[in-house]
């Protein structure tokens, strides 16, 4: 998934495309195009809670999660690169888009092969918008449709297309740290 970002001057709105985003990011040391989250150092662990959910308790709030493990794209370079060129996603595992503040998102799926959900996140977690987004198998990065957020977004949360519904999670619902008690970013990232 490649990613682009909508900036606001002077009343009109500019498209800013971030570096990558014809598909010439960096490759692994293997010569791959993939980045398999195997420690927390590359990846964290997310709790995806229903809003009912998240007005329980901690033990409660646990027994109601469910748990994925997600990718993270911290940088221009990674966001770029998103989920480009991949042929599988594990059911639970997904992208973490994260941006060190809120503001209006969009993304694309140029050269990226499976269908793909997305989550937009506002600053305490909450899901404010989900959208499904098809592949794009033109060659030429223009025809690709974008995926814009309604409202400002803190991150943005990528899943298998029809992974949210299959979790029972909607716009509402929460995507949080681990523990499920606040938003991954809250400690600081």
């Amino acid at each position: 998934m490649n990613t682009f970002s909508l900036v606001s001057l002077r009343g009109t709105m500019a498209l800013t495309v971030l570096a990558g985003i014809l598909g010439c990011a960096p490759m692994s040391a293997n010569g791959d195009n993939t980045n398999t989250a195997d420690s927390d150092d590359d990846g964290a662990n997310l709790c995806l809670l229903t809003a009912r959910a998240y007005q329980q308790d901690a033990t409660q709030r646990a027994d109601s999660a469910v748990m994925i493990k997600a990718e993270l794209a911290v940088n221009d370079a990674q966001r770029s690169r998103g989920l480009m060129h991949r042929e599988h996603l594990g059911a639970d595992e997904g992208m973490l888009f994260y941006y060190p503040r809120s503001d209006y998102r969009g993304f694309w799926m140029f050269q990226t092969l499976i269908v793909l959900d997305i989550a937009f996140i506002d600053d305490d977690g909450r899901i404010s918008q989900i959208k499904t987004m098809e592949p794009c198998m033109s060659s030429n990065p223009r025809h690709c449709p974008g995926y814009q957020s309604n409202s400002a977004a803190r991150a943005a949360l990528e899943l298998n297309g029809g992974a949210f519904a299959d979790f029972g999670i909607m716009e509402g619902d929460y995507v949080l740290e681990r523990t499920c008690e606040q938003a991954p970013w809250a400690e600081g990232w």
